[in-house]
């Protein structure tokens, strides 16, 4: 079944001077952050800051190397999912 049937999904949003990876629109601003262990997390404070202003909902995903230490960024209202490569081209959350 899907979760936001009637529902839009748009990648990359901007919101202010950031952009938000994933943004659900249904009845309300759902936002998807992705971190995966190639990027850093200098500008998560920033980001979650701006995209909290928007969003009823905030999902932060990303790869082992970051889980840990982007949880201590961001608000504990977040949901997080942990990201695990299953090969060059997946990822499992």
């Amino acid at each position: 079944m899907n979760e936001f049937p009637k529902g839009r999904i748009i990648q990359e949003f901007s919101i202010g001077t950031v952009r938000i990876d994933l943004l659900v629109v249904d009845w309300c601003l759902r936002g998807y952050e992705i971190k995966g262990d190639g990027d850093i997390l200098k500008r998560l404070s920033h980001q979650a800051k701006h995209y909290a202003e928007v969003c009823r909902f905030l999902t932060l995903i990303a790869g082992e190397k970051h889980i840990q230490e982007a949880m201590t960024i961001i608000p504990d209202w977040w949901g997080d999912r942990k990201s695990t490569r299953l090969n060059s081209s997946h990822a499992y959350y």
